[in-house]
């Protein structure tokens, strides 16, 4: 590693005179942090020249004696883009405190960004009876009329929000989307004429005109699925302010100075531009949209150091944020132009004249994994490995988990030791024989460990991992416990350590390595449930209890800790807590719920076959078929006259288009319990506005099948039967409506679809109904018309 410090010595000391007095306040990813002072963090962005920038956003920590915690942590999770995480503690907040009005604003925009319109509308109504002249939740509930396709509503909303908000970016918008839905598009283009150039609203109509070709019922995507994904709230002629997606966020006071930073910036000033947005930036609490315009523009001022910092601290608050997201991909572009250069001489052989580019791009880009890889592909082609081996290290200090640096450790792995990396290739692809005869004879004269004899510690870990594969937990925590003492293998001996200690059931000792591996992939679910099972087995009960609890306020959609609570409350004798407990976790990972000792557990309780049900639905909700149809079966075996089993083995049989297997299962379940649970499915493409789930029965699903096979009046008498059972059932609504349709009743199909509309504003499918239900009466009064003329 000298060696790399040395060749960067020069270009370090440059770096620290350029950034003197600045100082660099990364944020740490902790899931309880949730204030995002943006503004602190820009001040001391602005140290020293008026043009330094370091960080951009710090955040405090929340400690559980503070009052707003819930809140904060809320809007924290908001600014993630996790809005059911949101959800949760906006309404955990309303429940202590009805009363905050932070929470009921925020709160609609979570349903909203989830897609679900309906209950975003509720929402919004009820935010603005708190303030009639806040035209916020006005313009929410304009956007959630045009969701649901009530586009006469939707502009009654826009309109009003105008008036308490004129020339409004955003109304302008909105009014030139509801006419393009209407088929009105002069009106649409004045609209748009308000607040795009001519060549932004010619992309705009081709856009919409693509999305709308020979498809009259698709849906279009409101709000993005993801970073990336086009919508009406991401149009690309938005680039790169994205000003649609900050609803949510606190409101910008600074409004028309930040459209005059983004009219300079767009008209090429961008000097000018620089120091309108750094003004913005110093205010107290800074908007996101000033802080992504001042990214840009030192962008475009070829400041990259200053502008890859700032998107960097807003991806840590911001991870979604489009505006963020496509400056990075910018500045990596950026990045590759000019590292063409430079494999243009590698390609050449000319190693020397290579290096002198590299050192400058060292110099010019900071954090940057790439420079480093191309020095060790040199110092690999020089067979200089020692050299090799720091640079790749330092590119993965630059860039954790970067695969052209691991690559490059493998090829000097292979230089120095063709024995140990032929080694490591059997042990990847799973051949564990021959990898730990190769590693033994490593280790097998070590006699005086810690040994500095070069790949021992290596061999050590690598004979660890292929006796672990091998089920010889033993032996391998033996070799772990060596390679653990080693730097380089710490993190990753202290996996196979843990996951050794825990397989021998040796739970106390294995929690602390399991931390220390979790703590380097805190994203690995399958160590995090191993780490609490371990807790679980090694914890008094009163102390495992108090520790999952808590785990569960922080993290109340994990499955681990109520399946711990659940055999808790099972060893204390509370087994009805308990499967309330397992139950929860059911639903939230049926894998992880399926142990053996969870297994044995269900093959001696009355509840067993519940529980298996529950994971059969589970399963079926996740697209798991066979598993959800191997749970059925099981808990069938259990209790053969049951219902509920032989209606999942229908839904999922209906699911694959086996109708006459289905009908046999569901004819079964309502012969043994005519009024089964309703299943709530999930309805996604063009039959749903938005991701949805519908309330089914078993008798709506045998009346699909009957209208499947062209047999609508069984079908009829199916839908009308659960209506007497449940006057408000919307897929028997929306059946009976197309089942009418088939029969030539527009009629009564069209109140059919208005009731299934009313019960499920998602509903594409009763929507497209609707339209076709209203086309067939207009076009039968046209005719009786035409017929009737002399």
């Amino acid at each position: 590693m000298k060696a790399v410090k040395n060749r960067f010595i020069q270009i370090s000391i440059l770096t620290l005179v350029a950034l003197v007095g600045m100082s660099c306040n990364t944020m740490k990813r902790n899931f309880l942090v949730a204030k995002d002072s943006i503004a602190t963090s820009v001040k001391k962005t602005f140290q020293g020249t008026k043009n330094s920038i370091v960080s951009v956003a710090q955040k405090s920590p929340i400690t559980r004696n503070d009052e707003d915690q819930d809140f904060l942590f809320a809007q924290h999770q908001f600014n993630r883009r996790d809005f059911s995480v949101s959800e949760f503690y906006l309404k955990k907040t309303l429940a202590n405190n009805p009363g905050d009005l932070r929470a009921i604003n925020l709160l609609p925009w979570t349903y909203f960004f989830q897609k679900r319109f309906d209950k975003a509308l509720i929402a919004f109504g009820q935010a603005s009876t708190f303030n009639k002249r806040n035209p916020i939740p006005i313009m929410g509930k304009a956007w959630c009329h045009f969701s649901l396709k009530n586009y006469e509503r939707a502009l009654e909303s826009f309109d009003h929000a105008e008036r308490l908000m004129p020339n409004s970016y955003e109304v302008h918008k909105g009014r030139a989307f509801t006419y393009l839905e209407q088929k009105r598009e002069d009106l649409a283009r004045q609209e748009l004429l308000q607040i795009f150039g001519q060549n932004e609203i010619e992309d705009i109509f081709h856009m919409w005109n693509q999305w709308s070709q020979n498809n009259p019922d698709a849906v279009w995507e409101i709000v993005p699925s993801s970073a990336n994904s086009t919508s009406i709230f991401t149009l690309p002629a938005e680039h790169p302010r994205y000003r649609s997606v900050l609803w949510g966020l606190p409101v910008n006071h600074d409004l028309p100075e930040l459209d005059a930073a983004w009219k300079t910036y767009h008209h090429g000033k961008i000097k000018n531009a620089i120091h309108k947005f750094e003004d913005l930036a110093l205010k107290s609490n800074p908007a996101l949209d000033a802080v992504n315009g001042l990214a840009w523009s030192l962008m475009k001022a070829k400041q990259i150091n200053k502008s890859e910092e700032i998107f960097k601290e807003i991806l840590d608050l911001y991870p979604q944020f489009i505006g963020a997201v496509n400056g990075m991909n910018e500045i990596k572009k950026i990045k590759k132009r000019q590292a063409v250069y430079v494999q243009y001489y590698l390609d050449l052989g000319k190693y020397r004249l290579a290096k002198e580019k590299l050192d400058e791009l060292s110099f010019r880009y900071n954090n940057w994994a790439h420079p480093y890889n191309q020095h060790g592909k040199i110092s690999l082609a020089q067979k200089k490995y020692d050299l090799a081996k720091d640079y790749f290290q330092e590119a993965l200090e630059k860039e954790p988990n970067n695969p052209i640096a691991k690559d490059g450790l493998e090829q000097v792995l292979k230089g120095v030791d063709k024995h140990l990396y032929k080694a490591d290739q059997a042990l990847k692809r799973g051949d564990y024989k021959t990898a730990a005869l190769i590693y033994y004879d490593y280790v097998q004269d070590d006699e005086d460990w810690p040994s500095d004899k070069f790949g021992t510690a290596h061999a050590y870990n690598g004979l660890g991992w292929s006796q672990f594969q091998k089920k010889q937990y033993r032996y391998a925590i033996k070799k772990f416990i060596k390679s653990v003492e080693h730097e380089d293998y710490k993190i990753d001996a202290s996996k196979g350590l843990g996951l050794s200690l825990f397989a021998v059931n040796e739970f106390k000792d294995a929690v602390p390595y399991l931390e220390t591996a979790l703590q380097h992939d805190p994203g690995n679910k399958d160590l995090g449930y191993k780490l609490d099972w371990a807790i679980l087995q090694s914890e008094t009960p009163q102390a495992a209890k108090v520790y999952f609890e808590k785990i569960l306020k922080e993290h109340p959609l994990l499955a681990s800790p109520y399946m711990a609570l659940g055999w808790v409350h099972y060893n204390h004798a509370n087994p009805d807590l308990a499967i309330e407990y397992f139950l929860k976790a059911i639903s939230l990972d049926p894998d992880f719920a399926l142990t053996q000792n969870f297994i044995e557990l269900l093959s001696k309780e009355r509840f067993g076959w519940q529980v298996y049900n529950s994971l059969g639905w589970t399963y079926f909700q996740n697209g798991r078929n066979d598993k959800a149809m191997q749970m059925f079966n099981t808990s069938l075996q259990i209790q053969p006259n049951r219902s509920e089993a032989r209606k999942g083995m229908g839904y999922i049989f209906f699911h694959l288009g086996r109708f006459s297997e289905a009908k046999q299962m569901l004819e079964q379940c309502l012969s043994l319990n005519p009024t089964p649970n309703p299943v709530f499915e999930l309805i996604t493409g063009n039959n749903a506005i938005a991701p949805f789930k519908l309330q089914t029965t078993a008798r709506t699903k045998l009346g699909r099948i009957h209208f499947s096979n062209g047999e609508n009046s069984k079908a009829i008498s199916l839908y009308m039967e659960e209506l007497k059972h449940q006057s408000d059932q919307p897929d028997a609504y929306d059946g009976l409506g197309w089942a009418y349709l088939e029969q030539n009743r527009a009629l009564e199909a069209r109140a059919a679809f208005t009731m299934a509309i009313r019960l499920e504003p998602l509903n594409n499918s009763a929507q497209k109904g609707l339209r076709q239900a209203k086309q067939d009466i207009a076009e039968k009064r046209l005719g009786q018309k035409t017929a009737s003329l002399p």
